[in-house]
């Protein structure tokens, strides 16, 4: 974390630039997707087609934030050491809460 928070604040306001970004970018490949594979949204509703691409795009557009929260666990100076345990922090809480609340993850 830095310690000037104007930093800090215009940290935040790229990544959120960049993660919404990501998001608009994510809803346009899914739906080309969808349109190239037609048995994907017949599967699984355009809608949820478009909301994972939505999500992946932020996701990947807001690695930086991954790299953070690592860097806050790990106290390590190595970007793909923190990058990764960043990453698995909300995946790790996905599949907690799935075993807790189904047992099936």
């Amino acid at each position: 974390m830095n310690k000037n928070p104007q930093e800090d604040r215009e940290f935040r306001r790229k990544q959120n630039r960049l993660q919404i970004g990501g998001l608009a970018l994510g809803l346009v490949a899914a739906w080309i997707v969808g349109s190239l594979l037609p048995a994907l949204p017949q599967r699984f509703t355009w809608m949820t087609v478009m909301l994972w691409g939505a999500a992946l795009g932020a996701s990947l557009f807001g690695w930086q934030s991954y790299e953070r929260a690592g860097k806050a666990l790990t106290r390590s100076g190595n970007r793909w050491l923190n990058t990764a345990v960043g990453a698995g922090i909300p995946f790790g809480a996905l599949l907690l809460l799935g075993w807790l609340l189904g047992g099936r993850a």
